[in-house]
């Protein structure tokens, strides 16, 4: 039986790294209290179509009748989640992400 032998300097943290490259862009642009605004009407607009999505299965009596409503739920997610993305939905994904990479690291480093 062969050894695996895995060798990390250390543990990755990509949501640290994203997060520090994207306010020095955005500081250097002068532009980083727009995209902050940006970033919360992106969040704003998302969770207000899911809300007006919900309200619409609701009014309409459950999944049926509001499945002609799906296209406004996904195209104000999405554009939603752009304009939220490099500051808010990013990081989450790379922390979840990270999280993920840690945990088989730590896995495959503890296997005789």
């Amino acid at each position: 039986m062969t050894k695996m032998v895995v060798l990390a300097a250390a543990l990755p943290n990509l949501s640290a790294d994203w997060t520090s490259f994207w306010n020095t862009v955005s500081s250097a642009s002068g532009m980083s209290g727009v995209i902050k605004l940006l970033g919360i009407i992106g969040v704003v607009l998302a969770v207000g179509s899911l809300v007006g999505w919900l309200w619409e299965i609701r009014r309409q009596g459950g999944f049926r009748g509001a499945a002609r409503s799906h296209h406004k739920l996904i195209f104000g997610f999405l554009v939603g989640l752009i304009l939220a993305g490099p500051g808010i939905v990013l990081p989450i994904f790379l922390t979840l992400f990270t999280q993920i990479i840690n945990g088989l690291v730590s896995l495959l480093s503890s296997l005789p």
